[in-house]
């Protein structure tokens, strides 16, 4: 294997990364209109650590169980960062 090898690798993951970022975000948005509707906070600490715990489960190295919770906290803290934008423009243009 070579360095250029390894790094194209690097960027085919990083595309899938992003494009299922992207598909989370998109569900993400869903959840905060149902959550609107419902009357539910956007921050659940709960549904937070279970969704950690979850996908630590799928871990196949335990080393890295540190390094998702870090990132999963950050995703989810985009998540509601989002999700409040969208209930915050749902509210100036209710026709969406």
């Amino acid at each position: 294997m070579s360095l250029d090898q390894e790094r194209k690798k690097i960027n085919q993951i990083d595309q899938q990364i992003v494009a299922l970022y992207e598909d989370r975000l998109k569900v993400s948005e869903e959840i905060a209109r149902l959550k609107a509707a419902q009357g539910a906070a956007i921050f659940v600490a709960d549904r937070e650590q279970a969704v950690i715990d979850n996908v630590q489960k799928g871990l196949k190295n335990p080393a890295n169980a540190d390094s998702v919770q870090k990132l999963y906290q950050e995703i989810m803290r985009l998540s509601r960062e989002r999700q409040q934008e969208i209930l915050a423009n749902d509210q100036t243009n209710p026709e969406h």
